[in-house]
């Protein structure tokens, strides 16, 4: 219900700051934000929701890039315990 399919490139690879997709990135955003809104309204007031990004290759800030709360890459998925 409140996951659609992802565009063609996945929201971390658009905020590598690629030419010519600022309006992409920008309604992908505005996605993202009105799936959290829908969320917050389905659930419990005493939840919180969290936005979790899981890629390959990290997280450049930008301005959209806040809508994370969490960035989890490979790294941290396959660390190694000590």
């Amino acid at each position: 219900m409140f996951f659609e399919n992802l565009p063609p490139l996945g929201f971390s690879e658009m905020l590598c700051g690629m030419i010519g997709r600022e309006q992409e990135i920008k309604t992908y955003y505005k996605t993202l934000m009105h799936r959290q809104e829908t969320l917050v309204k389905a659930v419990s007031r005493k939840m919180v929701v969290h936005n979790t990004l899981i890629t390959t290759n990290g997280l450049v800030k930008n301005e959209y890039s806040g809508i994370f709360t969490n960035v989890i890459t490979l790294d941290d998925l396959f660390m190694k315990s000590r």
